[in-house]
């Protein structure tokens, strides 16, 4: 089947592969996402340091300008 011409194809499941996951293998609120969440809130906390670090640098090099 040569979907490469047509704005849409079907693929029929059987020609999906085995690597794919199937619906029964997911169980809602099973997996942990402590880590997820610690390395979100870690991303956080980084962006917000370095928004306060840029910006105290940019209010030093306004007050403490070299040129006139």
């Amino acid at each position: 089947m040569d979907c490469r011409r047509q704005s849409f194809c079907y693929i029929p499941r059987a020609f999906k592969g085995p690597f794919m996951a199937h619906d029964s293998d997911y169980k809602h609120g099973s997996m942990d996402i402590s880590q997820h969440q610690r390395a979100y809130a870690g991303f956080l906390t980084f962006a917000k340091w370095s928004t306060i670090g840029i910006l105290l640098i940019m209010v030093f090099l306004a007050v403490f300008r070299t040129h006139t």
